[in-house]
C-alpha cells in the first residue's frame, strides 16, 4: 500500500508553510479576515479569552 497522497495546501506534503513565532501569531487577527479580533487584556495584564492569540468575534462575551 502506498503512503498517502499530496493533500495540497495545508497536506501532508505542503513545502511552503512557514513557521511562526508566538507573537507573529498572536499579531495574526488583521490577516485572518473580518470575523476575527485580537484577544482583549484586562486591567492586570491577563488575557480576557484566548491567552493573546486572535479569537472569533462571536467568542466575545459582552
Amino acid at each position: 500500500m502506498k503512503g498517502p497522497a499530496n493533500l495540497g495546501i495545508g497536506g501532508l506534503n505542503n513545502t511552503n508553510a512557514v513557521e511562526k513565532t508566538e507573537t507573529e501569531l498572536k499579531a495574526l487577527a488583521g490577516t485572518l479576515g473580518e470575523v476575527y479580533t485580537n484577544d482583549e487584556q484586562n486591567p492586570d495584564g491577563t488575557w480576557k479569552y484566548n491567552e493573546g492569540y486572535p479569537i472569533l468575534k462571536w467568542q466575545i462575551k459582552k
